[in-house]
């Protein structure tokens, strides 16, 4: 979706609920999507890509210490 924040909501009919038995639900779902990104004036960051490509295990650290930013920011 274009704008962050834009959301999908479906509603689907399902059997009955039967006494004692727990129901979970399976979507299979396949498309492709577009990437909307804004435009930058930076350079690409080929050594830090390089870097994540030829190590492995480094897109894991990078990703995570990405989120742990996102998070103390999210919480100032």
């Amino acid at each position: 979706m274009p704008t962050t924040g834009d959301w999908f909501f479906a509603t689907y009919k399902a059997p009955p609920k039967k006494d004692g038995m727990k129901r979970t639900v399976f979507m299979k779902t396949k498309g492709w999507y577009k990437i909307h990104m804004p435009p930058t004036d930076k350079d690409s960051d080929m050594a830090t890509i390089f870097k994540l490509i030829g190590n492995p295990g480094e897109i894991i650290k990078f990703s995570n210490e990405r989120y742990r930013q996102w998070i103390q920011n999210a919480a100032k």
